[in-house]
């Protein structure tokens, strides 16, 4: 999740990734490319989030039973738009935390980061304190080496961009990693995803591919990959984890049904605009 603008130059500098934090969008070569996320949200439906907004409206309306105004109603309508924000801000401060954090004690081609954040944890909000807590405690435990931290990656054959958290050594196992602070819910009791391997396949797949061009012009300082790995650090201070390799996948398998994901927007993209404009149509104004 980038939380800044990132400007980085990739395959040995042939093409130069642009990501704007305040749009959300990458450009590769001045060109405007959708990103991991981006063709995720189009592609898989969330029928749990589709309900959401219903259900914080009818939250936020029970609470003004027996009488409810116009106003009552308009403020139901934002209800679950104010949640998604303070949801997302909390989301994006743990993820600046847990960045620096790792930049603090990760030696990258013999460049030493020092930790930069300024404030106590003590004057976060709750949640930040609880889900960066959490994730405290799992490092001090697990003692992992960050490989890299917060890298864009490319796909040339693909043209997709996208972000990932870090790449984690544990004890001598390297881990491409996804940071969540989503909520638990009952289809995800521990706020993990099915689709969340699909998104680190993402990555993978733009990763390995440089790698592999970097190894066949001359070598690469990029590290062979072993396992993919979601960090589930909770709102309400619960952590779990949970690795590709515990459900019988492997990187390339997360990696092949990302490759689905693509096939489905590359062709019901175009497929929707024809729709939306029939041939017989075309013609006319």
């Amino acid at each position: 999740m980038a939380t800044k603008d990132i400007e980085k130059s990739l395959y040995n500098g042939r093409h130069l990734v642009h990501f704007k934090n305040a749009s959300h969008r990458y450009y590769v070569d001045g060109i405007l490319r959708p990103g991991v996320t981006t063709i995720l949200g189009k592609v898989l439906a969330k029928p749990g989030l589709a309900l959401w907004p219903l259900n914080m409206a009818l939250k936020h309306l029970s609470a003004k039973l027996p009488t409810i105004t116009e106003k009552d109603l308009e403020a139901a309508r934002q209800a679950h738009i104010q949640k998604r924000d303070a949801g997302s801000d909390t989301g994006t401060i743990v993820h600046y935390l847990v960045e620096q954090k790792l930049r603090g004690i990760a030696q990258t081609r013999g460049q030493h980061f020092n930790f930069t954040a300024t404030s106590k944890l003590s004057e976060y909000p709750e949640e930040v304190q609880k889900a960066f807590g959490s994730f405290l405690a799992w490092f001090d435990v697990q003692a992992p080496l960050p490989v890299a931290v917060e890298q864009v990656v490319y796909s040339r054959t693909w043209k997709y961009p996208g972000t990932f958290d870090s790449i984690l050594d544990i004890e001598g196992v390297v881990y491409l990693c996804d940071l969540k602070t989503t909520n638990a819910s009952q289809d995800a009791p521990h706020g993990v995803y099915a689709e969340n391997f699909v998104q680190l396949g993402a990555y993978y797949l733009a990763y390995e591919e440089q790698r592999r061009y970097e190894l066949a012009h001359g070598g690469t300082s990029l590290a062979e990959i072993n396992d993919l790995m979601i960090i589930s650090c909770r709102k309400d201070g619960g952590l779990n984890t949970h690795t590709a390799s515990e459900f019988g996948l492997t990187p390339a398998n997360c990696a092949k049904l990302w490759k689905c994901i693509l096939t489905l927007h590359t062709t019901l993209g175009p497929l929707g605009n024809k729709l939306a404009r029939p041939p017989a149509l075309a013609g006319r104004s």
